[in-house]
């Protein structure tokens, strides 16, 4: 773990009942609170990371308050096998609330209907290719408009919220989730070891609060919070954040800018070229100062280099594609970012054949106690319930009225970017590490055409590749389930026991965000809500699938073009080169994870944090070696503590001086 180990007594080192109780309240209460922030509060957005913020404050508050229960109350101190827990219930369940799974699914399945006008045609060109077990109503049903239209406008006077329209949609998606839940779980039980014990990833969004809570037999408080960097550390952020609260009080009040958002400080530097934002970003610079060297490097350099790809592209009017719609250069470098995403994949699986052999011959044999002895499930069960939730999601695609020709590919796409996302958060601790989008299948389309789809499949790909499913890589704990199961590693009967905390508080993080959603939008008017989530986001996305619908119908599908299938195969190459060079010579500093994700918001938003942190720890490693480098750990995590604790404070000023405008504080 951190090299010392969790206080062992005989319920200290497990995960328990009160704990669960515990952690089923914490995810009520922040589900409640992400909600509020977003949609009724300001535009504060909790869930933009793949390890949300929300989570992390529900966390530090119970090391907060726990550390107050050693002073008063001893005999009810709080664990750290439950206060980790309590973390991965809330982690798990944080994916679910405001711009999270609840938001964009109710956002997109309320948009159809009500913004569908003559002027955009979605009901002549939609309306008998939309599922109707997948929505609330039927487009056009002029006896079932009100579910989606006072889903925006608010409840007329005397009108009841209409539940029921709303049980059968939701139980259908929930059934595709829980599909994808299962892939999840089992392609993470089948990688596991591979991943912890042979590519030994470093797991920092696990270590990090494993440090938080590590107790010695006899103190009070974790060692670290006795280290005078950590506070160094939690300082230098929640001093400038707090100190800015007091434009609440006086006008004029000067402020730190030192955290702005991305959104703020966005600027285009050179005409003709993407924005580039300096943005500081405290946990991210504080969970990659255990990031590998070579991987923080490769992340700002391939940043650095898609910018001057996209930016040239642009100026200088050079395209990929010869028909139907070119890619620019910023769907150029994306395109470039799958292919490498691709290759990671297959890379992923070449250098476990051995392992992937070991699990294979445990799940056959007929020796029970050597099938993944100690883990969550069998090897077995894993492989059983990995072709079950495939076979369920290709079923589930093709009663869509997809083709299996296209829901494979749909399908395969989201697969991709889903375990890459999940494998290198857990080697980078990059929690907003997300690959290149592919919303309504525009990418899908670019790579293999659309000319020989179907309307049903243009629409199954563009529901499939929306950010309420496919899309939204953070959104099923592809990225949560390894980290779950590293924590688990350190309790008595842990796995287990952690993936079931863990599977329960998603499902009812999930059902009370969806209820809680629905209520917010029917009594307060989802046109007051979100913009992003509840609009903008389904709108667009609609859009583009009744765009590609109007297409095949009028046969100006895309045909599969060569020139966009050789811009993804250069990503791919290139990927193949970095990884044999970075394998082959120890020298060679330059990862192809760099290259899979030059042009997601990982790198687009945080590289100049990114940047930071690798020339502060390269620095660190040059004049101190490995003995600084552990020295000033303490200072790096302070800088995450601080973070959340001036988050904490600012939401609560915010709410003691309500109807006064603050900058939001939070967001990318």
């Amino acid at each position: 773990m951190t090299g010392m180990p969790l206080e062992q007594t005989d319920t200290g080192n497990t995960v328990t009942l009160r704990a669960v109780l515990l952690g089923l309240v914490s995810v009520v209460c922040m589900c409640w609170l992400v909600d509020y922030e977003l949609h009724v509060a300001g535009p504060s957005v909790m869930t933009l990371a793949n390890f949300p913020i929300c989570a992390l404050l529900m966390f530090v508050g119970w090391v907060i308050v726990n550390s107050l229960l050693r002073l008063l109350m001893p005999t009810r101190v709080l664990r750290p096998a439950e206060l980790l827990t309590i973390m991965v219930m809330c982690w798990a369940a944080g994916m679910m609330a405001g711009r999270g799974w609840s938001g964009y699914l109710t956002g997109l399945l309320s948009s159809m209907q009500h913004f569908a006008s003559p002027e955009n045609r979605w009901e002549e060109l939609l309306g008998k290719l939309l599922p109707p077990w997948l929505f609330p109503e039927p487009m056009g049903d002029a006896a079932r408009t009100e579910a989606g239209n006072w889903f925006y406008t608010g409840l007329p006077e005397g009108q009841l919220i209409p539940w029921k329209v709303w049980v059968l949609p939701v139980f259908w998606w929930s059934t595709a989730a829980v599909a994808v839940l299962g892939m999840t779980l089992s392609v993470t039980v089948i990688f596991h070891r591979q991943w912890v014990t042979y590519e030994r990833l470093s797991f920092p969004l696990a270590t990090v609060p494993m440090m938080l809570v590590e107790v010695r037999p006899g103190e009070r408080v974790a060692p670290i919070f006795k280290n005078r960097l950590f506070w160094i550390g939690f300082a230098v952020v929640a001093g400038p954040l707090i100190w800015n609260l007091g434009g609440y009080l006086f006008h004029g009040w000067p402020k730190l800018g030192i955290y702005k958002t991305a959104w703020q400080l966005r600027r285009y530097i050179i005409r003709g070229f993407p924005f580039t934002a300096f943005r500081i970003m405290p946990p991210v610079i504080g969970f990659l100062y255990l990031c590998n060297l070579d991987l923080l490097f490769s992340l700002w350099f391939f940043w650095l280099l898609g910018w001057l790809e996209a930016g040239f592209a642009d100026t200088l009017g050079f395209t990929v594609g010869k028909v139907g719609q070119k890619l620019n250069g910023g769907q150029l470098v994306a395109t470039h970012n799958y292919g490498a995403l691709v290759f990671l994949v297959v890379w992923s699986f070449w250098i476990a054949r051995r392992h992937l052999q070991t699990v294979w011959q445990a799940a056959v044999s007929r020796d029970r106690p050597a099938d993944n002895p100690g883990g969550v499930m069998s090897y077995r069960a894993a492989l059983i319930t990995l072709v079950l939730s495939l076979v369920f999601l290709g079923f589930f695609a093709v009663h869509m009225g997809m083709s299996v020709m296209v829901a494979i590919p749909a399908l395969l796409f989201i697969f991709v970017a889903f375990f890459v996302v999940a494998k290198y958060m857990a080697a980078t601790g990059m929690a907003y590490i997300t690959p290149p989008s592919f919303v309504s299948g525009q990418l899908l389309e670019s790579l293999v055409g659309s000319s020989w789809w179907s309307q049903h499949s243009v629409v199954g790909v563009g529901l499939l590749h929306s950010h309420a499913f496919g899309a939204g890589a953070r959104v099923f704990g592809f990225g949560m389930m390894p980290h779950a199961l590293k924590v688990g590693e350190q309790f008595q009967r842990g796995p287990k026991r952690i993936v079931m905390a863990a599977i329960l508080a998603i499902v009812v993080g999930a059902l009370f965000s969806i209820w809680n959603t629905l209520r917010v939008a029917y009594n307060h008017a989802g046109l007051k809500m979100n913009y992003y989530t509840m609009q903008k986001s389904p709108t667009r996305e609609i859009e583009a699938i009744a765009t590609r619908v109007r297409a095949v119908r009028s046969d100006e599908g895309l045909p599969p073009d060569v020139e966009k299938i050789a811009a993804w195969g250069a990503g791919f190459t290139g990927a193949w080169l970095l990884s044999f060079l970075h394998t082959r010579f120890s020298w060679w500093g330059l990862h192809p994870v760099g290259l899979a994700f030059s042009a997601s918001g990982a790198a687009t938003h945080y590289w100049f944090s990114i940047f930071i942190v690798w020339f502060a720890k390269l620095l660190i490693l040059k004049w101190g070696g490995v003995r600084l480098y552990e020295k000033a750990k303490p200072f790096f995590i302070g800088l995450i503590v601080g973070y959340v604790v001036a988050l904490m404070v600012c939401y609560g000023v915010d709410e003691l001086f309500p109807g006064r405008w603050f900058p939001t504080v939070h967001d990318w």
